[in-house]
């Protein structure tokens, strides 16, 4: 006889702790016992999907190298810090707008809150001490760093691709603790699809000759870009998350149903299942 989720869950508490504090940076006892802390995790925890995709002026790797009273070292560690308390404030109190009574439109905020994130990221984030800003691509001999330099200039290395993922990772992770459900109910059809190489795959189309799966949409141009999603711009951006809603069709959703057992009624539902499915296939190639 198997055991449901629910039955479990009740029978291993601590077991529901240890896995919520593993991936959401908070115990399930906690975050129930105090939502507002719960929330601003949600952001936090976000930060972890773009944090190897950030181009910071000196690595993790050569902090840890530096003496502990060198100047350059607190001074750069301070002002990352600063950015990243700034930026997880800001997606929070933002959010806040989007779980009022009478919330603002869904994708002005959205557009909003993701530029917010990038002139954080961009406007006077200098570190003094070291001679430079907080963000930049250092080795322009990559053509792949080519790219971001003409997409943005010399002067800035945030993308709006990494905003959009912080953002858009805080709502699923608000999503998936289920503390707010009356209220992100109102906001689920309206939420967009958090852009990763994962979801790329899956919107890009199974290959041909394959065994057909529904979680792959066929989509009416290219998806790939030339560079990676995470240097994506807004346009980039825009276009894919239309195209998303656009090949998920009455038909596709019905697909997805029969296949999962579960409803599948909005993109952020489809790419639950999309994530899953690219995720299990990669370990199944290792």
């Amino acid at each position: 006889m198997f055991m449901t989720m629910g039955k479990w869950a009740e029978q291993n508490p601590n077991a529901v702790d240890f896995l919520w504090s593993v991936g959401l940076g908070i115990t399930f006892t906690d975050a129930i016992a105090d939502c507002a802390k719960a929330m601003e995790q949600c952001a936090k925890a976000a930060y972890r999907d773009l944090a190897r995709t950030l181009n910071y002026a000196i690595t993790t790797e050569e902090l840890g190298k530096m003496k502990e009273d060198d100047a350059r070292r607190k001074g750069f560690a301070d002002l990352k810090e600063t950015f990243y308390i700034e930026v997880v404030n800001e997606i929070v109190d933002r959010i806040h707008e989007l779980l009022e009574e009478n919330p603002p439109d869904f994708e002005t905020w959205h557009k909003d809150v993701c530029g917010k994130i990038v002139a954080l990221a961009t406007t006077d984030r200098w570190d003094r001490a070291n001679g430079h800003r907080l963000f930049e691509i250092r080795d322009k001999s990559r053509k792949e760093d080519k790219q971001k330099y003409k997409a943005v200039g010399e002067a800035e290395a945030f993308f709006y691709g990494q905003a959009q993922k912080w953002l858009n990772m805080t709502l699923k992770n608000m999503l998936t603790m289920g503390l707010w459900n009356d209220k992100m109910a109102k906001i689920k059809p309206h939420m967009h699809v958090p852009v990763d190489s994962y979801i790329i795959e899956a919107a890009g189309g199974e290959k041909e000759g394959t065994a057909k799966n529904p979680i792959f949409l066929r989509t009416k141009e290219k998806i790939q870009k030339s560079s990676s999603w995470s240097s994506w711009n807004e346009e980039d951006y825009g276009k894919f998350q239309q195209i998303i809603r656009e090949e998920l069709t009455e038909g596709k959703k019905k697909e997805l149903e029969e296949k999962f057992n579960r409803e599948i009624k909005h993109p952020i539902d489809w790419e639950h299942y999309a994530w899953l499915e690219i995720a299990n296939r990669r370990r199944g190639s290792d």
